[in-house]
């Protein structure tokens, strides 16, 4: 978790209600899931708990980004402002 620490300090995180990662990963999502999807766990279970009491974490992931064509890397950074804006609303 050294990569959020760097971001914040301690106790700023207990102002934060809404936190959204987003990233990409070369596997696809099931084999994210098989080797315990840390990433999204952090940012949906860990991140609230240091957060205020109504804090929420969101996480928005492009998987198997290897093998997908340039279509669907397109369709998911078309879809980011839309849903950046329903996960901050």
């Amino acid at each position: 978790m050294a990569w959020v620490e760097d971001g914040l300090e301690q106790d700023m995180w207990r102002h934060l209600t809404r936190v959204v990662a987003i990233t990409t990963h070369g596997s696809s999502r099931l084999v994210n899931l098989v080797t315990g999807g840390v990433g999204r766990r952090i940012v949906r279970r860990g991140l609230p708990k240091m957060m205020a009491p109504d804090g929420r974490g969101r996480f928005i992931g492009l998987y198997s980004m290897d093998t997908i064509g340039d279509e669907k890397r397109k369709t998911f950074l078309v879809s980011l402002p839309r849903t950046l804006h329903q996960a901050l609303g």
